[in-house]
């Protein structure tokens, strides 16, 4: 694909200007650059940086920008905050990037039984407001207070071994408006509790990485917020940590909510950051949930048990809310803090293993 030369680029960018106004369009290097960039610390190469980033504020918007990118042949590449760890959202070409923060619209509706929001919502927002009126929201994704609504939907991503106990967020979804590549929107889905059976278009943008169009609007089940009940086990070295896990599931414990570990290394550093001592190794955390407290901890409890057998240096419940907000948010500040300190980058992968190999 040739590059556009200095009177296209110029252009093109007065049409998107006259789209989204002049202040919702940037040619500046550093944008264009951080826009191209994901969380890995590979530096972008120069044919990859894109023409400009847009951040338009409305669905008609994006249909016109579509429209206008479709007749000139020019690559669209959409764009939330960039912490998906799969490595495929780099642009790989010269484009234009839609970054959709400036869509985050949030509308919750208890009457129908679902909530509706734009994909630049970002998730712990979501999760707070919903939170205050009895809601949850069924993911956890460990970059929660950064990552958008519409990256969740588009990787069908929970995170922290949420799967086995309530799914992906894909499961609570009952429709989306889509922007498609020549500009048409579509809506999918329905309005109802029960989704359709059989063919539903819906599930063709769900996990499909933005390929096939634009989602500019997102609408997800209520669900009630559950009881839960907080654990924690440290033990002597990994392996061990690995055997507890597998025997949890092996001895058809309850799946946890969420579940997170931390090696030796990192977890005192993460504790430290918290004021927390340091535990003395690797570091199991989860959450268990259930319709009554008594029904939590019971979970929790036979977690535990199993967690216990592979030989715990401690295993116990976190009672304290205040001292588990400090356990749990250890993890979230690692990364950043040992850039800082080290002055180096860092990069993180997801790597997933059967059950019966992961020891």
């Amino acid at each position: 694909m040739s590059r556009l030369s200095e009177a296209e680029l110029e252009k093109m960018i007065k049409v998107l200007e006259g789209i989204v106004s002049k202040e919702y369009v940037s040619t500046n290097l550093f944008e264009r650059i951080k826009n191209t960039l994901d969380v890995y610390p590979y530096e972008v190469r120069r044919e990859q940086i894109c023409y400009a980033v847009v951040m338009p504020g409305t669905t008609q918007e994006i249909s016109e920008i579509m429209k206008y990118a479709n007749s000139i042949k020019v690559p669209v590449f959409i764009r939330g905050s960039g912490t998906h760890l799969g490595g495929n959202y780099r642009p790989h070409a010269p484009g234009i990037v839609i970054n959709t923060h400036r869509l985050d619209k949030l509308e919750v509706f208890e009457d129908y039984g679902y909530f509706e929001c734009e994909p630049g919502c970002i998730v712990a927002r979501v999760a707070d407001k919903l939170a205050e009126l009895g809601y949850f929201l069924p993911m956890a994704p460990g970059s929660r207070q950064i990552a958008t609504m519409g990256g969740i939907v588009v990787n069908n991503t929970s995170g922290h071994i949420v799967d086995p106990s309530i799914g992906k967020p894909g499961d609570y979804l009952l429709g989306l408006e889509v922007v498609l590549p020549d500009g048409e929107i579509i809506e999918t889905g329905t309005k109802g509790l029960r989704r359709p059976a059989g063919t539903d278009l819906t599930k063709l943008f769900l996990g499909g990485d933005g390929l096939l169009g634009v989602i500019t609007k997102i609408r997800m089940r209520l669900v009630p917020q559950p009881e839960r009940a907080y654990g924690l086990a440290v033990y002597k070295d990994l392996l061990s940590l690995a055997r507890g896990v597998q025997r949890m599931y092996l001895e058809r414990r309850p799946a946890p909510l969420f579940m997170e570990f931390l090696d030796d290394r990192a977890a005192s550093f993460g504790f430290g950051l918290r004021g927390l001592e340091s535990p003395g190794g690797p570091v199991i955390m989860f959450v268990s949930i259930g319709s009554s407290e008594r029904e939590a901890i019971d979970k929790a409890e036979k977690i535990l048990e199993s967690l216990r057998a592979e030989g715990t240096i401690d295993a116990y419940m976190v009672h304290d809310l205040d001292v588990w907000e400090k356990i749990w948010t250890s993890r979230e500040v690692i990364g950043s803090n040992l850039m800082q300190q080290s002055g180096a980058q860092l990069s993180s992968a997801e790597v997933s293993s059967n059950l019966k190999d992961l020891v």
